[in-house]
């Protein structure tokens, strides 16, 4: 497993660190985010397959001074908002 900070932000005056975690698995490279300061860490693995979409991700929660507490909710409503605009856009290639 590699990491990579992404950046860091101050949080109700906390550092705040984010980074992109970086992993191998059955062969291929998959990405997630670990956010840690103001005594908390989280992390979620194996979200993205693209490091560019990963980078983008983690460089939008340090401009928005994510926490580790809020860092689940935050994931849920981006991939939930981007598997529908995936949808969509299929959707609009069928007809």
């Amino acid at each position: 497993m590699k990491t990579e900070i992404i950046g860091t932000a101050s949080v109700m005056g906390e550092s705040v660190t984010y980074e992109l975690i970086e992993e191998i698995t059955d062969e291929r490279k998959t990405y997630g985010v670990q956010i840690s300061g103001m005594g908390e860490s989280a992390c979620v693995f194996d979200v993205f397959s693209d490091k560019k979409e990963a980078e983008e991700f983690a460089k939008r929660l340090c401009f928005f001074e994510v926490t580790p507490i809020t860092l689940a909710d935050v994931l849920t409503d981006y991939v939930d908002e981007r598997d529908f605009i995936c949808r969509y856009e299929r959707s609009d290639t069928d007809g």
